[in-house]
């Protein structure tokens, strides 16, 4: 049996249509600012590293400590635009950290074990102490539009 499209259109109260242009495919770019705005609406901690600080461990030879330090961002809208940010979830962070970085070279990880609670408006030292500690199960690869994550828990002193 043969049906018109005249036929279909007045069965469901609608005119025939001219067929569809085909939608405009969006840029990588596009999607991921829709991944990063989403991010903030489903309650991800997004941080942004703001420094690298290096620092000298002897143990038992001098070896370079690269230490991340992170600010909390409010908004997709925040932050310099190109610098690293990562995800969080999970419990609570302060709005400024460090985490224990990585020995011998400057990376996107972040490295494993407790956080250091920092002033957010000067990144120095504060006086809170934090039992929090993140990790880096993807070992140091990218998750959409962030350069990584973890998962923020209390961890034993």
């Amino acid at each position: 049996m043969l049906v018109s499209a005249a036929a279909v259109g007045l069965v469901f109260g609608s005119a025939p249509q001219a067929a569809a242009q085909p939608p405009t495919p969006h840029r990588v770019d596009q999607l991921g600012d829709i991944v990063y705005d989403q991010l903030f609406t489903v309650g991800v901690q997004v941080y942004e590293r703001v420094e690298t600080r290096r620092q000298t461990v002897y143990a038992p030879q001098p070896v370079t400590n690269y230490i991340p330090v992170l600010r909390r961002l409010h908004s997709p809208r925040e932050g310099k635009p190109g610098s690293l940010r990562y995800g969080f979830l999970g419990s609570p962070l302060p709005e400024a950290f460090a985490t224990q970085g990585t020995l011998g070279r400057s990376s996107a990880r972040l490295g494993t074990g407790h956080i250091v609670t920092l002033n957010p408006r000067t990144l120095g030292p504060s006086d809170h102490y934090s039992q929090l500690c993140v990790s880096d199960p993807l070992d140091g690869r990218r998750i959409g539009p962030l350069a990584g994550g973890s998962l923020a828990l209390w961890c034993p002193s």
